[in-house]
């Protein structure tokens, strides 16, 4: 009888997240059917990549179906398995918020993430390469104001190349581009790419007083 609770609990409950799931996964393809939109107005919009999807999806589902088959297969009745997953099961779905909501907008006057409010191009004072098992895989670029308020984290690795390229024109040219200005837009749009930005923030690793358009910006 115990048994039989448990396994419409946990059915019930793999119905609830696998539901959860199935909407979180196709607000996010809607989504990026839209961000595609956007693009040709050179807006970009920087989402979760389909790894981080799969994962989360995934983890979502880990314990409760392997509880839900173990009590087709066995007689557990209550068992510490149940209690065990039923307190881990909410950290692995943690991450289902994201999927459908979190973004960073990259629009042609500055940057935007979920939560955060606008700052323009011209309020990043600083990024910072960060890289601590010298591998590719590993590196994240941080954006910083000049009060050391973090503006956004990026990993290019997964195709986040747009605001690194409007910064990279900040480093080389000494001031912020227009990406109103079709020749500005050129020169950005030629270094939204793995090669142009990857291998140059790890060489970089550091770069600051960008905020300020009438001092050079320094490389570390």
């Amino acid at each position: 009888m115990i048994n039989t609770i448990m396994l419409i609990f946990w059915g019930i409950y793999v119905a609830v997240v696998g539901y959860k799931v199935l909407r979180a996964v196709i607000t996010y393809e809607m989504n990026r059917h839209k961000d595609k939109k956007l693009l040709a107005e050179g807006i970009y919009v920087v989402r979760l990549n389909r790894f981080e999807v799969a994962f989360w999806s995934v983890a979502a589902l880990m314990f409760p179906v392997p509880m839900f088959i173990m009590h087709i297969g066995m007689d557990l009745g209550f068992h510490w398995f149940d209690i065990a997953a039923f307190i881990i099961s909410p950290f692995f779905m943690r991450g289902l918020p994201g999927i459908r909501y979190w973004y960073v907008t990259v629009s042609l006057d500055g940057v935007e993430q979920v939560g955060d409010p606008f700052y323009p191009f011209t309020a990043i004072d600083k990024v910072v390469c960060k890289d601590n098992s010298d591998r590719e895989r590993a590196a994240s670029l941080h954006f910083y104001t000049k009060s050391g308020d973090e503006i956004v984290t990026l990993q290019p690795i997964y195709g986040n190349y747009r605001l690194p390229a409007i910064t990279r024109f900040r480093i080389e040219k000494k001031r912020w581009p227009d990406m109103r200005n079709p020749s500005d837009r050129a020169l950005v749009d030629g270094w939204t790419n793995r090669e142009s930005i990857v291998y140059y923030y790890l060489r970089l690793q550091e770069a600051s007083g960008l905020a300020d358009s009438k001092k050079q910006a320094k490389g570390k």
